[in-house]
């Protein structure tokens, strides 16, 4: 076999900050001169870049006595605690992904449905949204709304109110490139109490943390259960095949880890569907004929043209534009290259979606790809793939066709101007632009 994979050779710290910074153009010009597989310029640790659907398959096929999930040391250390799914391996990671999954699925979507239907029309009610729309903004108080409905049973008491001030911001401090940064390097990270940026992060991740645990207290006692269902309430519950709940850390963990999961995430996507919507009036014409007359949410959740809409705009620009990155713990062979143990393997989302041989032009808003064709796991893959695919990710496109059906319901907008917008990072996703804006119509 082959050696190391070649790739860019440039300094590590050049490579991070463009990471943070231009992410996409980095990876693109990288897939173009180096291929499918690429060695990352890392020099304390051997990593790579891989994004053929053969490396893809490869790699989420393995084992965990093969290939770990590699996620302690990230940014994921800093936000959530050690009992949170992403850092768990092995047995404790398949059980608790067998006590979580199940809490996303079953009656309890119905109510969720209307929920967040409901919470869409509520936000968008409202009087500063009634000429300008912009964008992230009111999305990311939906979005924020509605993981809090699922999660805790929605804002019914001053704690959970309480509980979404501070995540909002929260969000709003972590989810900068400048912040990026400062999680990124150690050094930065100096804790001089509320008036530094590391400091108040700190405060505002315990706080957060005993909010959870004072609503986990109060869960315990609620009489509220049939009135409110949760992920909550359903994870108080469990029982492994021991017959042994979780502990409040970890559920106390697992729910952060859905809050952080569920909220930024989601955010973008919704934007970017949005986006691509109004500038193209046939694929809104197209979306306003088949919402006519359909109320039901779930039954908006299954039309395929609004199914097709949010797929490819997950497919553009996905949530997250990488997978959680494995290393090897065995000799490990991928795509023809044989990985040495204690390489770090960076699987790519984005450049999996930009294949031009799976899809033909693939920086064009084109849904009809997903009517006329089915991509396989290791071609399509917004949610992550293998045993680390994202736990919440058929909720989230429940979530975003939803949410997007009800904005077109709700109110007619339309772009300001065709200029094309670039994504910017914001946190873990790529986003549009914070001052986007669409036009609100007379209804």
């Amino acid at each position: 076999m082959p050696d190391l994979p070649i790739g860019p050779e440039v300094p590590t710290l050049f490579w991070q900050l463009q990471g943070i910074l231009n992410p996409l153009s980095l990876l693109r010009e990288a897939h173009d001169r180096y291929g499918d597989v690429f060695r990352l310029p890392y020099t304390k640790f051997t990593a790579i870049c891989v994004s053929s659907p053969t490396g893809l398959q490869s790699i989420f096929s393995a084992s965990p006595e093969v290939l770990s999930s590699h996620q302690r040391g990230g940014i994921f250390d800093l936000i959530l605690g050690q009992n949170a799914l992403v850092f768990l391996e092995g047995r404790e990671h398949q059980r608790h992904r067998r006590l979580i999954v199940p809490s996303f699925h079953g009656e309890a979507l119905n109510q969720w449905g209307r929920d967040i239907c409901s919470t869409t029309k509520y936000v968008f009610d409202q009087p500063q949204y009634q000429t300008v729309l912009p964008l992230r903004q009111p999305l990311k108080e939906i979005a924020l709304r509605v993981i809090l409905q699922v999660l805790f049973g929605g804002l019914r008491t001053p704690l959970l109110r309480e509980l979404y001030h501070l995540l909002y911001s929260f969000f709003q401090d972590v989810e900068s490139p400048l912040s990026a940064v400062g999680m990124l390097f150690p050094a930065l990270r100096v804790d001089l109490g509320s008036w530094s940026p590391w400091g108040r992060f700190l405060q505002q991740k315990q706080q957060i943390n005993q909010l959870i645990q004072q609503q986990i207290d109060r869960q315990r006692t609620s009489t509220l259960l049939e009135a409110h269902p949760s992920v909550l309430a359903m994870l108080l519950q469990v029982r492994d095949e021991f017959d042994q709940p979780l502990s409040d850390d970890e559920i106390r963990d697992e729910l952060l880890m859905l809050v952080l999961a569920g909220y930024e995430t989601t955010t973008s996507a919704i934007a970017w569907a949005l986006y691509w919507i109004h500038h193209d009036l046939t694929v809104q014409e197209k979306l306003r004929q088949e919402l006519e007359g359909i109320d039901d949410p779930m039954e908006i959740a299954r039309l395929p043209y609004l199914s097709a809409v949010c797929h490819e705009a997950l497919r553009i620009y996905p949530v997250a534009i990488g997978c959680f990155a494995r290393q090897v713990l065995q000799p490990f062979s991928i795509d023809g290259y044989e990985l040495p143990i204690g390489t770090v393997i960076s699987p790519s989302i984005y450049l999996a979606h930009h294949r031009t041989t799976v899809y033909p032009d693939p920086d064009t808003f084109r849904p009809e790809r997903f009517l006329s064709q089915q991509f396989s796991a290791y071609e399509y893959l917004p949610f992550g793939g293998g045993s680390r695919r994202c736990v919440g990710g058929e909720f989230t496109k429940f979530e975003i066709k939803l949410i997007v059906a009800t904005t077109l319901k709700q109110i007619r907008l339309q772009a300001f101007d065709s200029k094309p917008v670039l994504p910017i990072r914001y946190g873990i996703t790529m986003a549009p632009p914070v001052d986007l804006k669409l036009k609100v119509l007379p209804r």
